[in-house]
């Protein structure tokens, strides 16, 4: 998981920063145009970081137990819902 963790910031402070920077460079003169609200876009950074990352850990654990079965998850019971379990 320590894998995800680095994901998650890097895509946190990407894609943050990636929205922010027009706001920054023109603060500094360098650019004009950008309207002033999108500051309230780069909060969603982490959001969608968050999402992004929960998504590629979901699909990667199913695509295990598909493959190998999910004995070869036995070592995280309660990851996925067995047939008979009640969700």
């Amino acid at each position: 998981m320590n894998r995800a963790l680095w994901l998650y910031f890097l895509l946190a402070y990407g894609l943050s920063w990636l929205v922010a920077a027009p706001l920054a460079r023109q603060g500094q003169g360098l650019i004009s145009g950008v309207p002033p609200w999108l500051h309230l876009l780069s909060a969603y950074g982490p959001l969608l970081a968050a999402v992004g990352v929960t998504a590629v850990v979901i699909l990667a654990v199913i695509l295990i137990a598909r493959r190998y079965g999910p004995e070869s998850l036995s070592h995280r019971e309660n990851l996925l819902p067995t047939r008979n379990s009640a969700l």
